[in-house]
């Protein structure tokens, strides 16, 4: 809980004593990832619809995120509005730190000239809300599975079950 990628690569190389270097783990599982991607990566139901009338009323936003800057730029490429929408992004690799650390909330926020009572944060995992009040914004999440929904509602301020609720 709360390792960047590399930091992941790192314990698991030292937890089960792999002769692999941290730095092969990590491209052999984004290998892997990205095979699984092309395949299978898709958006929540509705999120394309809520950043567009979001976007339209001028609103800015920004993408505060624990995959990786290639796993986005990939969902970038197939989603070409969503990069439309997008004012910045931001991953917890670039800032050294993962959820439920605040700090890739708190760039994002930098980078958007936002303070944290003007800002939102729609996050799905507990860990991402945690994260998100902890930098003093909102946090409102948006259900994309069941698992562990109680202890999302209780970090969230505010929750819907999907994106369409949004609308």
């Amino acid at each position: 809980m709360g390792m960047t990628h590399p930091q992941r690569a790192k314990y698991t190389q030292e937890s089960l004593n792999l002769k692999d270097t941290p730095e092969e783990i990590y491209n052999e599982w984004f290998t892997q990832y990205f095979n699984d991607f092309e395949l299978q990566a898709n958006l929540f139901k509705g999120v394309l619809e809520f950043t567009s009338y979001l976007h339209n009323k001028g609103i800015k936003m920004s993408l505060g995120t624990a995959s990786g800057m290639s796993v986005i730029q990939r969902l970038l490429q197939k989603y070409p509005l969503l990069k439309e929408h997008l004012d910045h992004t931001v991953t917890c690799d670039e800032v050294g730190s993962s959820k439920p650390n605040p700090a890739v909330f708190n760039e994002a926020m930098k980078r958007m000239g936002a303070k944290p009572e003007e800002y939102l944060v729609f996050e799905d995992s507990v860990n991402g809300l945690i994260a998100a009040k902890a930098s003093g914004a909102t946090a409102i999440c948006v259900l994309s599975d069941q698992d562990l929904r109680k202890e999302k509602f209780e970090q969230a301020n505010y929750w819907f079950e999907n994106w369409t609720d949004l609308l």
